[in-house]
């Protein structure tokens, strides 16, 4: 009989319960329909010490919009991340062009965000 097993690599649980200290204020019902997993998979991630593996990696990364090694990085390896949310599309459009220019990593799309701001409705 195979089990699959995932190493636990407990620094990811660190960064996933930062994540949803700082980005869902401590809420996993948002967090787990942003990821699109169940609300008590949050928890055991965030608090129980089930391990995360590649495949969930990757998702949750992708699902919340952060670099695919983000859950693997340390703090003192990346600055800060600051998240913003606001209700209003283009607020939150110039927040990100912003943070984009602030991060210097994505000039693009920070220009791209600009034109969509400005463009009349």
């Amino acid at each position: 009989m195979n089990f699959m097993t995932t190493k636990k690599k407990p620094h990811r649980n660190k960064r996933f319960a930062k994540l949803l200290e700082e980005r869902f204020e401590g809420r996993q019902r948002p967090m787990a329909d942003a990821i699109g997993i169940p609300e008590n998979l949050v928890s055991r991630y965030a608090y129980g010490g089930k391990g995360i593996g590649e495949t969930m990696k990757e998702k949750i990364c992708d699902r919340l919009g952060l670099p695919p090694t983000w859950l693997d990085e340390t703090d003192e390896e990346r600055p800060e991340v600051k998240y913003y949310k606001t209700d209003n599309k283009k607020k939150q459009a110039i927040i990100e062009m912003v943070l984009a220019l602030e991060s210097e990593e994505d000039a693009d799309y920070a220009s791209y965000t600009l034109r969509l701001v400005t463009k009349k409705d």
